[in-house]
């Protein structure tokens, strides 16, 4: 009876175990970012990259360090200092006082908990940036020391100025809070942009920083609504805040938020900050007559089948009322709530337009007439080309760099046109993202967005809907790799001698890439991403017939050929290359939806430096080699390589840069190599073709 009762005890204090190491992970979990870096919006694709302080456009960033210079001694200079600390703690404390109740992690846990979740996740969509640029801050630009309370100047240093962090953590969680608490929506707002603001005080934060965080914010922000997480969040910290607050209605009665309470006013010509809006109406006039500024003339189109056509071209679907109604049912409805938010701005001051103030035509004469007499600030093209880009990232977030990119270039058409200055078209995106927060509490916004998501979930599944009864012999559904990827470099190196076997491989005719259709598409998408960074898509592998597969296990048999030993696999023995999965029977290769890439930099006109040379066997090509890839994180570990072989920080990231740009267009990475992706929805998962590889008619 004795061991009977101590066996209960164990197996209760063990099953207490399990709940308290399942309550701690939950915990843990639910104080994380939303989203990895992998999952949210991409700034360096969708947003330009900083000002070079030889730019002229970099006048703006240095007059307004000189400006939060010259207040660093007053109330507001102490302020900044003070918002300095970064995190929930000091979020909780602002938002405290905006909303007239305390904020913490005892007294509201929901709420604090939401705080940290969104301000965290927007916090998460400047890393790619931030570590693609490493922008050097303003104090050490400046050669002096950063004025806050709370910045350690070393990790300030050795992190990216742009885009702002502490601007994207500040100007996310208030977007989110903002749907917690419309009632307290200006304040809320208000407070969230002066905490970005308050960097370029203190100066750890050059103003292009903190635009650029905003945005990132406000991306990451749009990105959320597509978690379960985030709803459940959010509603836990609606039903604290008002039981708080007393409030027993769930009915919101206030209306959207009030511009003129969020944003700053629209910049006077004599103040110093013109500067920067005049050498931004020059260089953009410049663009006119490109194939740039004939975009910007297209742009100009502003009905609501003008911006279901300006996105059909990102998420690769006709987007129209016959053939996405639920879709172009939701863009009515933002862009109908979208203008009301331009008008109510608009209305309470006036803002001459560029091309006026400059006595000159815009790029469309004929529209001069309307234009003249209606203000500049803030430009509602860009509040609608924003805003209907933030709703759509939502619906399709698989295709959220290609919406945000084209949202953003929307808006900066205006300014090539003469029609608006860089400042009214960044107040506008703030005022659709602000906007776009409200609308998630209008009820018939909800069902609308509800029926567009599901619609398109129904069209991408049919669209991605595996292939059945393909014959292996039948190469229709592939395509040449370079017919879909044009700037792609191929270097085969199965048809060449340059490979682990030391001879060309059976079923390789000729010395080109083949991909089944779908990966190929996803493969451009890549590789247009990619462009914008700099880099063109260098091919090693893509379709593999099934007979170059029989040929490695051949060689793999065959354990005194060991020819190319030194050049591959120096550190292993021949024999453990099939136990340790380095070859297979089968390969997702002969699937037709698996490639072998790297970078090559249209700069240097190299390869990317990635640390190790293609097909390397052993632990040094494993993608978590030194370093997190989840996180992003170098840790230079390099425990696993036998010869102490290591990465340096840029050899890690230039491998990362690669494994996002794939991630983010559905290809899956595998834990062996860091070159190697397949297609997560592959039209032939279970077809091995044998087919050989030539040029497709």
């Amino acid at each position: 009876m004795k061991q009977k009762t101590l066996g209960m005890i164990a197996a209760i204090l063990f099953l207490c175990g399990i709940v308290s190491v399942n309550a701690q992970t939950e915990n843990k979990k639910k104080d994380s970012a939303y989203f990895n870096i992998f999952g949210l919006p991409n700034p360096c694709v969708y947003l330009p990259a900083p000002p070079d302080t030889a730019s002229l456009l970099f006048v703006d960033d240095f007059q307004q360090f000189l400006w939060g210079k010259s207040i660093r001694n007053t109330p507001r200079g102490q302020q900044a200092s003070w918002e300095s600390l970064y995190g929930a703690d000091r979020m909780a404390t602002v938002f405290s006082e905006a909303m007239g109740m305390t904020i913490s992690k005892e007294a509201t846990p929901a709420i604090y908990r939401f705080i940290k979740r969104t301000g965290e996740t927007s916090n998460q969509a400047t890393s790619m940036a931030k570590r693609r640029y490493m922008r050097v801050r303003p104090f050490a630009r400046m050669n002096e020391h950063v004025s806050s309370q709370f910045d350690d100047e070393r990790d300030l240093r050795r992190n990216g100025s742009y885009p702002s962090g502490h601007t994207a953590f500040g100007w996310g969680s208030a977007l989110a809070m903002a749907e917690v608490a419309p009632e307290l929506q200006d304040t809320i707002l208000r407070r969230g942009y002066e905490y970005g603001q308050s960097r370029i005080i203190v100066g750890a934060h050059w103003q292009s920083d903190v635009d650029a965080g905003r945005l990132a914010a406000s991306a990451a922000f749009a990105r959320m609504h597509t978690s379960p997480e985030y709803q459940e969040d959010l509603e836990e910290a609606r039903e604290e805040y008002r039981r708080i607050k007393g409030i027993k209605s769930k009915k919101v009665e206030v209306g959207y938020p009030k511009g003129e309470k969020v944003l700053d006013a629209p910049i006077d010509t004599a103040s110093y900050r013109y500067y920067g809006d005049v050498i931004y109406y020059w260089q953009a006039k410049q663009e006119r007559g490109t194939s740039r500024g004939k975009q910007a003339l297209t742009d100009a189109a502003c009905e609501v089948k003008d911006f279901l056509d300006c996105y059909t071209p990102c998420v690769g679907l006709a987007l129209n009322e016959k053939k996405t109604p639920a879709i172009a049912a939701l863009v009515k409805k933002t862009f109908d709530e979208l203008c009301n938010t331009a008008t109510q701005v608009k209305s309470t001051g006036f803002r001459t337009r560029p091309f006026v103030r400059f006595a000159e035509s815009s790029a469309i004469p004929e529209q001069n007439e309307h234009y003249s007499t209606s203000s500049s600030y803030p430009s509602a093209h860009s509040i609608l080309g924003w805003g209907v880009a933030l709703t759509l990232v939502e619906v399709m977030p698989n295709c959220q760099n290609a919406i945000l990119e084209r949202g953003y270039e929307y808006g900066r058409s205006r300014a090539i046109l003469g029609f608006h200055h860089a400042s009214d078209v960044q107040a506008g995106r703030l005022a659709a993202a602000y906007t776009f927060a409200r609308l998630h509490n209008d009820t018939e916004f909800q069902k609308l967005m509800l029926a567009a998501k599901k619609e398109y979930d129904k069209m991408k599944d049919k669209a991605a809907a595996p292939v059945m009864n393909v014959s292996p012999n039948s190469s229709e559904g592939f395509v040449n790799l370079t017919d879909a990827v044009p700037d792609a470099i191929l270097e085969i190196r199965y048809y060449s001698t340059y490979n682990f076997v030391g001879t060309r491989i059976d079923g390789y005719e000729e010395p080109t890439a083949l991909l089944t259709r779908r990966a190929a598409d996803s493969l451009r998408a890549v590789s247009d991403d990619l462009k914008e960074l700099g880099y063109r898509l260098k091919i090693y592998d893509a379709y593999r017939p099934q007979c170059a597969v029989d040929h490695f296990m051949r060689w793999g048999a065959d354990v005194n050929d060991t020819l190319m030993k030194p050049y591959f696999y120096p550190d292993l023995d021949k024999h453990v290359l099939f136990p340790q999965g380095y070859i297979a029977e089968r390969s997702g290769h002969t699937r037709g939806s698996t490639v072998d890439l790297t970078l090559f930099d249209m700069k240097t006109e190299k390869e990317l430096d990635m640390g190790g040379t293609f097909d390397w066997f052993g632990p040094e090509s494993h993608p978590d080699f030194c370093g997190n890839p989840d996180l992003l994180d170098f840790t230079a570990d390099n425990q696993k390589s036998p010869a102490d072989r290591t990465l340096t920080p840029e050899q890690f990231f230039n491998r990362m840069e690669l494994r996002t740009a794939m991630m983010r267009h559905g290809f899956k990475p595998i834990d062996t190599e860091w070159w190697h992706f397949t297609l997560a929805n592959e039209p032939y998962p279970d077809t091995y073709f044998t087919f050989p590889v030539k040029r497709l008619k």
